[in-house]
């Protein structure tokens, strides 16, 4: 595999972990891609991704990263899952978060395939 498929791969499956801990990485990680992947890319990108998980999310983060994420079903999801969605955005908080896990659900109910390897949503690709 080449590298640029390599680390796009890792990108796609950590880029809505850094956007829930850091717009500012993850908008930098984004412009990092018009680059050639090279050491120095390959060491910037992961300096970037560690810097951003340090980072403690907002409420403000989680709901901008969820609104996101969300793009995924809108168009597929029920009513009801709609207006679930919507009640537990307006609740979350980084003590409280029922978002995820809902997510999580949707994505396996869905088979969102590009969700599912998202460390964001699971600790470890599917």
């Amino acid at each position: 595999m080449k590298e640029r498929t390599r680390i796009e791969r890792e990108w796609a499956r950590e880029k809505y972990l850094v956007m829930v801990h850091s717009v500012l990485h993850y908008q930098k990680i984004r412009q990092l891609f018009s680059q050639p992947i090279d050491e120095k890319f390959l060491i910037t990108f992961h300096q970037y991704v560690k810097e951003a998980k340090s980072i403690p999310p907002t409420t403000g983060s989680l709901i901008n990263t969820y609104q996101h994420v969300w793009g995924y079903f809108k168009k597929k999801a029920s009513r009801n899952e709609q207006e679930q969605f919507q009640k537990l955005l307006a609740s979350v908080t980084p003590q409280h978060d029922e978002v995820r896990p809902f997510l999580q659900q949707l994505a396996e109910q869905y088979n969102q395939k590009y969700l599912l390897a998202s460390t964001l949503l699971f600790d470890q690709p599917a």
